[in-house]
């Protein structure tokens, strides 16, 4: 594969994540393909893909399908690559198995277990866009999953083996809040995109609210408590989040095109 078909295959990524021992493998999610990709950013080969081989749209979905899958994660130990199967209304879990050594087969993914259905009925659905997936690694080492469902603007968490812990509405959490800017109305400044990321030094989640009436920014919650620490008002939609180990929040603005660098605080630094 040359650099250019590389190019081209992952211009439709909307989400990647690295493999624990293994630098040079990248997990992409190729919405435009519905598909998963295990690159090697090195030799530019593809190692192996998962996804949907669907003809035609239809409510009756394999559980091998995805379709317009979001984001993508992949557990500490690298066992597991868990995928937002957004359009499917389900989160899927995949075995992974790498063998560099082998010529043929050098990684493998298996579907495992899956959580959620796509109901003609969506009262029945347990999510009805799950958009944005993140892990938390609990004190005693063990991950649970974080999932963001921007139609139900409901943040919730689950076990590895796909029991609810909780759930947080952040509409609900935002209307609460006493001190949240009386300028904004929160119905209209919560919109369809979300993301959610774990803050690694203080263990708190950092939550994208965004609107195209009129955008939020992030908010900052409490791990424990779910109260809501801080606000970090942005007037630009956010296309991508990042975190790194000072809790500095990352983010891509979608106009003007820039990325920006906050401290939990909310000060700018970049």
């Amino acid at each position: 594969t040359t650099k250019k078909q590389l190019a081209s295959y992952i211009s439709g990524c909307s989400s990647s994540a690295t493999i624990p021992n293994y630098p040079e493998l990248l997990v992409v999610c190729l919405t435009n393909l519905d598909e998963i990709r295990i690159y090697n950013i090195q030799t530019k080969d593809i190692l192996c893909s998962a996804g949907s081989q669907r003809k035609g749209a239809t409510y009756r979905v394999s559980q091998y399908d995805l379709l317009n899958p979001l984001s993508i994660v992949v557990t500490s130990d690298g066992q597991y690559v868990i995928v937002a199967d957004t359009n499917n209304c389900r989160i899927q879990w995949y075995e992974l198995k790498i063998n560099l050594r082998n010529k043929t087969n050098k990684a493998k993914l298996t579907l495992v277990q899956y959580l959620g259905e796509k109901s003609p009925n969506l009262a029945e659905r347990l999510f009805y866009s799950p958009s944005d997936l993140c892990l938390k690694t609990q004190e005693d080492g063990v991950q649970t999953i974080l999932v963001i469902d921007n139609l139900k603007y409901i943040l919730s968490e689950w076990t590895m083996e796909g029991d609810s812990i909780r759930e947080i509405n952040i509409k609900d959490l935002l209307q609460n809040k006493p001190n949240i800017r009386n300028d904004y109305d929160i119905a209209k400044t919560l919109g369809r995109s979300m993301y959610a990321r774990i803050l690694p030094k203080s263990g708190n989640i950092a939550v994208v609210c965004n609107s195209w009436v009129r955008p939020l920014g992030i908010i900052i919650i409490d791990y424990k408590t779910l109260d809501i620490v801080n606000i970090i008002y942005i007037s630009s939609n956010i296309g991508g989040i990042s975190v790194d180990a000072e809790d500095n929040i990352i983010v891509r603005l979608w106009y003007p095109s820039i990325i920006q660098i906050y401290n939990i605080e909310g000060t700018l630094l970049l």
